[in-house]
């Protein structure tokens, strides 16, 4: 098989705090070790009888950024022509497994399943085949003239490639609701075009991948705009591009060691620092493969080949504490030991925007494979949510009942889970790459704002259908027109979020909440809702 097949994926990003490094701190207790149930009590069944759940392979197991649903397959008893039925799959804690296709063995679906998720996980895609909760599945390319590999965070904008193997053809991207696909510039080195598996930025602005030469074989990792292609290795055996950062300014990948002409080096790109492999790798490494970033391109994992170990190990590499086993991290420092007691984490293949929620698949103690969701503790340092709609605890109630999930705002009139904001970045004022995503809203006007203090003590309260959080000296931020339920400030053409809000000089503490337009009758006659309020703290 080659290699592409065996290691590569993707993922899109997009919407929480980012991580320079993880907590070693009595929190560990609160971490948690999830095996992904199958779709009954017996999911399934390979050659080995083994009952299993998860995937290999480029598609892997996938999370949306805001760690809250799993995209992977599972399986049904039996065979059809020798092969196991499959199925396209999403799961929560509060919801369990769904199965969300039809069987995956038809003409033109499935040769990738589960190439891309939503940051929220409502929206879910195949190589030519898209889910969303609230329309469910169906089929976008009906041959393999076009392959999907990537979305952005709203769901709304595809990447792939479009041609048939061995030519491999262009690059594209499609946002779905407006237009046809347009196809990106293939470099001058590369006429011959580009390689099946690419990424796309949370945004949907940047996509990454490799150029292929088709002549010798030989590989470039590359990133893609609209304005032209950009080859950020070497040509070799095997490099390429397996996800991006939100905003596209980080690509990690693989690309082959010079010195062995065969092995795999995991990497970490910005224009900055070009292509640098990870630092820390462990001696007697033979490979190591980069699958996926958090929002920041500062948490990377993946997996490598440890000697005198059987099979692949995932890993996890920080810009703070370098490379680690993830399953040595796991039981040293996060007291998952006895939870991890015969388990053996093939890959970590995605992560969070946060950097808190691992997905990847293991080994069970039985010998076979099953998709894992790891949780570690959450940062101290993040933004924190205040004032959900969600009926917790000391939270003030919805105006109509009308609460949310947990951590959102209350409900409107096309998301009964009500609208969600989040931060992407750090609220650093020296180097201010904090930004404000809304999501669940409805494709209406939203008015992104700051205040100083926590209206009801950081309850909350009643506003139009929903609650409002910020209160004190009030900043109008910018107000955005919604596309696919999502918008986010600043954009790359705006000053900082600081700036935005003329934060001192020394920091301080800033509450920001998105005001959009809900006009639909629903709840109250005032037509308007909120999302969640976040509290953050500026450093200088």
């Amino acid at each position: 098989m080659n290699t592409h097949t065996q290691f590569a994926a993707c993922k899109s990003v997009v919407v929480a705090f980012a991580v320079s490094g993880l907590l070693h701190t009595a929190a560990a207790q609160q971490a948690q070790f999830i095996p992904i149930p199958g779709a009954s009590a017996t999911p399934g069944s390979n050659q080995n009888g083994c009952w299993i759940s998860g995937s290999g392979g480029y598609s892997g197991v996938r999370v949306s950024a805001d760690g809250g649903t799993v995209a992977t397959l599972v399986f049904a008893p039996g065979f059809v022509n020798g092969a196991v039925p499959s199925f396209g799959a999403v799961w929560t804690e509060a919801g369990g497994t769904q199965v969300i296709t039809p069987g995956l063995l038809g003409v033109g679906i499935g040769l990738y399943p589960c190439t891309g998720i939503s940051a929220d996980g409502s929206v879910v895609y195949g190589d030519t085949w898209r889910w969303r909760r609230t329309a469910g599945f169906e089929q976008i390319v009906t041959d393999f003239s076009r392959l999907i590999f990537g979305c952005s965070n709203d769901g709304g904008t595809v990447t792939g490639v479009q041609g048939i193997y061995p030519a491999e053809g262009d690059y594209y991207i499609w946002n779905l609701e407006g237009g046809s696909p347009q196809l990106l510039p293939r470099n001058a080195q590369f006429p011959e075009g580009y390689f099946y598996f690419n990424a796309i930025s949370g945004d949907g602005r940047v996509v990454g991948g490799a150029a292929r030469r088709s002549s010798t074989y030989t590989y470039s990792a590359a990133i893609l705009t609209t304005a032209g292609s950009t080859l950020i290795t070497g040509e070799a055996s095997q490099n390429g591009v397996t996800d991006l950062s939100y905003d596209g300014s980080v690509a990690v990948g693989y690309l082959t060691d010079a010195g062995s002409g065969f092995a795999l080096r995991a990497f970490r790109w910005t224009a900055a620092t070009g292509a640098q492999p990870l630092s820390g790798t462990p001696g007697g490494s033979d490979s190591s493969y980069s699958r996926a970033c958090d929002a920041s391109g500062s948490v990377v994992v993946g997996e490598y080949l440890r000697f005198g170990f059987p099979g692949t190990r995932a890993f996890l590499w920080s810009q703070s504490l370098g490379f680690r086993d993830l399953q040595d991290e796991l039981q040293s420092n996060y007291g998952l030991g006895s939870a991890l007691i015969g388990w053996q984490l093939l890959v970590a293949s995605d992560i969070s925007a946060d950097g808190r929620t691992i997905v990847g698949q293991a080994r069970t103690p039985g010998g076979c494979e099953q998709a894992f969701c790891v949780r570690l503790p959450p940062d101290p340092a993040a933004p924190a949510t205040i004032c959900a709609g969600d009926g917790a605890a000391g939270a003030a109630p919805c105006p109509c009942g009308n609460n949310g999930t947990a951590g959102n705002g209350c409900g409107n009139s096309v998301n009964p889970a009500g609208a969600r904001l989040a931060a992407i970045g750090q609220p650093r004022l020296a180097a201010d790459s904090l930004q404000l995503l809304g999501s669940g809203m409805p494709d209406a006007p939203a008015l992104y704002f700051q205040g100083t203090t926590q209206l009801g003590g950081g309850a909350g309260v009643a506003f139009g259908d929903g609650l409002r959080c910020a209160g004190g000296t009030i900043v109008r931020l910018r107000t955005r027109q919604n596309t696919g339920g999502s918008s986010i400030v600043p954009v790359v053409s705006e000053p900082p979020l600081s700036v935005m809000g003329t934060v001192p000089a020394g920091g301080g503490t800033r509450i920001y909440q998105v005001w959009y337009r809900n006009s639909a009758a629903f709840c109250t006659p005032s037509g308007f809702n909120l999302t969640n309020g976040i509290t953050v703290i500026w450093t200088p």
